[in-house]
């Protein structure tokens, strides 16, 4: 489901968000999917199809613009990539701003991820709700601090292109420069291969 899609799609969203069974399932009781990644739509009894686990936890803090660390209800800790966005990193010109935009907004603040999948590294990839119901993902690009990960999520462009798209043309954040450089081309550029 997609941040955006409309306002029944958002109801839906937050009422799966606030369903108390998806907030006991936590992840416990993960099937194994093929590549041995987990079956997240099995952590929440009767969930239809299409729908993404939830989540319920406390950020405990911000590793960077779009990575956090979340304590779950039964203790233990997950992290959390945002799902369709890629913030500049912490040694990147608006790493720093984007780090400091997520932990004001999410710091030891209670927040719901809507879980999408796991990636190689372990981490959850999903949208993280506020307390608002905002959608931290989108309220990054919107402020200029994170571009659209196009190349894993082009579903969202419709929206997500739409929210870069305004904080370009208004040269908010990152888009104030004249040249921004991507984190993913930022990564190949400075990270050694093999």
């Amino acid at each position: 489901m997609r941040w955006g899609q409309s306002r029944n799609a958002q109801s839906l969203a937050l009422l799966l968000l606030l369903c108390p069974s998806a907030r006991a399932a936590g992840l416990e009781g993960l099937k194994t999917a093929p590549f041995g990644l987990p079956s997240l739509a099995a952590t929440v009894p009767n969930l239809p199809a299409g729908a993404e686990a939830t989540l319920p936890g406390v950020v405990l803090r911000n590793n960077d613009g779009d990575t956090m660390a979340l304590r779950l209800e039964d203790g233990t800790t997950r992290k959390i990539r945002l799902y369709g966005v890629d913030a500049p990193e912490s040694s990147q010109p608006f790493g720093p701003e984007a780090q400091a935009f997520t932990q004001s907004l999410t710091a030891g603040r209670s927040v719901h991820v809507v879980v999408r999948e796991t990636d190689d590294y372990g981490r959850l990839l999903g949208t993280v709700v506020l307390p608002d119901g905002r959608s931290l993902n989108r309220e990054l690009v919107r402020a200029g601090l994170a571009w659209w990960y196009r190349y894993f999520s082009p579903e969202l462009g419709g929206d997500y292109g739409r929210l870069e798209e305004a904080a370009r043309g208004s040269r908010l954040g990152l888009w104030a420069q004249d040249k921004p450089e991507a984190p993913w081309d930022f990564r190949r550029r400075t990270r050694p291969r093999g």
